[in-house]
């Protein structure tokens, strides 16, 4: 594995996902960062070459919510990477691939990966794998003291009226959005019922 080599991409609101991104591809890290883009994920870090397995420790002290790592450029490394990272932090890992092959799939599951992504990535797959991973990060505020549980409760569905929100209230949701909803407006009404 090489040397890391990283770069700060901004700074970012407290209530944003903090995201590293690894990948040697400089396209493909312009096309995840593409996809990224949006007011509640925040991609502090860039790493354009996989970090050396001695730097993973130092990599899972930043407190990332998110490490994304790019398989296609060297899946070996990119998994001796990812079973680091999981084995050191509690950062979600997300890979991503523009294959789908079940084989690989597996060796990141075995590795410790949280979401599999397959380019080209559509908002849409980007924002869900996004919310699990804001629902799997730690708390970053104190609970509010509204008697509020510490996973919360997202209500979909398709109707607006106010007697089904009243009704998704009664039966424990803290959050509620109308479908169909783009993934920006999705986010925002998760980041607004994180404890």
């Amino acid at each position: 594995m090489k040397s890391s080599s990283a770069q700060v991409v901004d700074t970012v609101s407290a209530d944003a996902l903090s995201i590293a991104l690894i990948s040697p591809d400089e396209q493909n890290r312009i096309a995840l960062a593409n996809a990224l883009a949006g007011p509640e994920v925040g991609l502090t870090r860039v790493y354009s070459q996989y970090p050396a397995l001695d730097d993973v420790p130092r990599l899972t002290e930043r407190n990332h919510d998110v490490i994304i790592v790019d398989l296609d450029s060297n899946p070996e490394d990119a998994l001796d990477l990812v079973e680091g990272i999981c084995a050191c932090g509690a950062a979600t890992v997300m890979v991503y691939s523009v294959r789908a092959d079940s084989d690989l799939m597996i060796r990141c599951m075995r590795a410790g990966a949280r979401e599999f992504l397959t380019q080209p990535l559509t908002p849409t797959s980007m924002a869900e794998a996004l919310v699990r991973a804001s629902v799997r990060r730690p708390a970053i505020r104190p609970p509010k003291k509204t008697g509020m549980r510490s996973k919360p409760i997202l209500m979909l569905t398709t109707e607006g009226l106010a007697t089904k929100k009243e009704e998704g209230k009664a039966a424990g949701a803290t959050g509620w959005i109308v479908k169909p909803f783009d993934p920006e407006k999705l986010l925002a009404t998760v980041a607004k019922v994180l404890p």
